[in-house]
């Protein structure tokens, strides 16, 4: 994230401003990326800070291609560069990246950074580590006559046998739906709406990313075989470039993406041809395509938010219902989108130009604002430290502590934010 994401308020970008500002996790930033391996390049943009970055991922043909169309296009000051992502690109690594185009069903290199196959293994041997398989943590309890929390409920799932772990120190890093689920399944005389929600915001500002989509097909590369490594999907990105839209907030970016796709996504539009001339289409489109993918900022709004639900888990815990829906701005946002969708795509000469927006909203699952951070115990839930407001030993780090959603993936700001505050408790001890 950049300094601005952090002062969402004071650009005009959101209505609240973080309680931390950039330079609080710019060197943890650092950190992540030296220990996790972030592929990238030094454009100097105040919109995306550079980074500690491995080598950039290479450009493949329509990938150029596209770059080359936003450069013509002279409307903004829009800029594509290369995608910031976890993988290997050192040629002398012995986990460098074959580009072989199936990262989402996993990485047989090691290539892309994933806790259990990089982290893990230096982690579990350690004496004062250990790791619950097959376990269901069902809800916090706090000591009595106290605000402290003294032990965690669980539950093997495998031998349907409920235990307790006591501590002296708890961090709830479940995801954003997930932690407030435990929260405000955590309850006792006290606290009948849910452990540290004192303030009433736990579940409350829900947020995902807005987005939309538009794609193509590169006609001068019609009929040709694939010349280029099918890659790790998106090897470009279109960073933040509208500051001042008129009628929505935030703004958005774009990663462009050039696959072979299991199943062409054009073959819908073919139905009304005969079938021989559809088998010459397809084959003759096979390698032409290219998407663009949006995410932008979504209107941060207290409706929006979970509720403790009457219905529950196979293990008898209640669940959450979600409301959520769509401001006005979001809604405009996604029409922005399209419109520069078309308007980049047609820039790239693209044919059978379509473009459309998410149908539902959470489909990002980029879930941030329930258990927002915040400078007083009125307006949020964990302090900027991460540490509940309302119980000392009590803290929350995952996306459900950011208050206020950017147009960025989330993930490197999360585990930032973890860094930060690991370093908080070794340093002065975790109870304190």
């Amino acid at each position: 994230m950049s300094p601005r994401d952090f002062r969402a308020r004071d650009f005009g970008d959101g209505d609240i401003n973080w309680p931390i500002d950039y330079d609080d996790l710019a060197p943890h930033y650092t950190e992540i990326e030296q220990l996790i391996g972030v592929c990238g390049s030094h454009e100097n943009l105040a919109a995306l800070p550079d980074g500690d970055f491995l080598p950039p991922l290479p450009l493949r043909r329509p990938d150029v291609a596209m770059q080359s169309a936003v450069r013509r296009m002279r409307l903004l000051p829009l800029r594509a560069i290369p995608t910031r992502k976890a993988i290997e690109t050192r040629a002398d690594a012995p986990n460098v990246c074959l580009q072989c185009g199936h990262c989402v069903h996993g990485c047989r290199t090691g290539s892309i950074y994933k806790f259990s196959s990089r982290l893990l293994p230096l982690i579990e041997g350690r004496r004062n580590f250990r790791i619950a398989y097959e376990t269901k943590v069902l809800r916090l309890r706090r000591a009595s006559g106290s605000s402290r929390i003294e032990a965690v409920e669980c539950l093997d799932t495998s031998k349907q046998e409920r235990f307790e772990v006591l501590a002296d120190t708890f961090i709830v890093a479940a995801g954003a739906l997930e932690t407030s689920r435990l929260l405000l399944n955590s309850t006792d005389d006290a606290w009948p709406n849910g452990l540290a929600n004192s303030s009433g915001l736990v579940g409350c500002y829900l947020q995902d990313h807005v987005r939309a989509r538009a794609s193509g097909s590169l006609w001068w590369l019609g009929g040709s075989k694939p010349a280029d490594p099918p890659g790790i999907g998106d090897h470009l990105l279109i960073p933040r470039f509208l500051f001042s839209a008129s009628d929505f907030r935030g703004g958005f970016q774009i990663q462009c993406g050039h696959m072979l796709p299991w199943l062409p996504f054009y073959l819908d539009g073919m139905a009304v041809f005969p079938a021989r001339l559809k088998d010459l289409l397809a084959r003759w489109l096979f390698s032409t395509y290219v998407g663009l993918f949006f995410m932008g900022k979504p209107s941060a709004r207290i409706s929006n938010r979970l509720r403790r639900s009457n219905k529950c888990d196979r293990y008898g815990v209640p669940q959450v219902d979600v409301d959520y829906a769509w401001s006005n701005e979001d809604l405009q946002m996604q029409k922005s989108m399209q419109l520069w969708g078309r308007k980049i795509l047609q820039a790239a000469f693209a044919i059978g130009v379509n473009a459309a927006p998410d149908t539902l909203p959470g489909l990002g699952i980029h879930y941030a604002g329930v258990c927002r951070m915040a400078a007083n115990p009125h307006d949020g839930v964990v302090d900027r430290g991460c540490r509940s407001f309302d119980h000392p030993n009590l803290y929350l780090c995952d996306g459900g502590v950011m208050p206020d959603l950017s147009e960025k993936n989330p993930t490197l700001t999360i585990m930032a934010l973890a860094n930060r505050l690991a370093a908080t408790l070794s340093s002065r001890g975790a109870d304190q």
